[in-house]
Formats: structure tokens, sequence, C-alpha cells
């Protein structure tokens, strides 16, 4: 589940639901009462894995600002043209 105070914790979900997608829809094949309602449907796995890129790239992003004390406008400028080709 995320985490309330790491926004990042919403790629990390969407990445393990993106990984194991082949076996929730195998889950989802099988019928079974106990998983009704509660696996994704195919539609919303493969939205989940456009999601998952831009939020990456934001993740990686952040994580390279946080890593410098300082960040300094030649690390900030790349990374945010690089954010700005992120397509909506």
């Amino acid at each position: 589940m995320p985490v309330k105070t790491r926004w990042n914790s919403l790629v990390m979900c969407l990445q393990t639901v993106v990984r194991i997608s082949p076996a929730l829809k195998k889950l989802r094949e099988e019928d079974l009462l106990v998983f009704a309602g509660l696996i994704p449907s195919d539609k919303q796995l493969d939205a989940f894995a456009e999601m998952l890129n831009p939020l990456l790239m934001i993740k990686q992003t952040s994580e390279a600002l946080e890593s410098e004390s300082k960040p300094t406008i030649h690390m900030v400028l790349p990374l945010l043209i690089k954010l700005s080709t992120i397509s909506r």
C-alpha cells in the first residue's frame, strides 16, 4: 500500500503490480471467488504500465536532486528538460 508521507511509494506499488501482472491475469482467469473484483482488468493493468514510465522519470529526477546538498544549474537544467519531455 502507498505510504502517505512518501510520494514515491505509489511508484513502488505500480512497479510491483506491473511486474506481477502476468500472475494477476492468470489468477483472474481461474475465476476464484476469493479474488472477485480485486484484480485489475487488462485495461487497468495497461494504464498502470503506461503511468509508470513518467512517474519513474520524476522519481529518478527527484532522487538526483536530493543526492546533492546544493543542486547546481548544471544538474537542474538537464533534469528539468528531461521532465518537460514527458508526454501527457
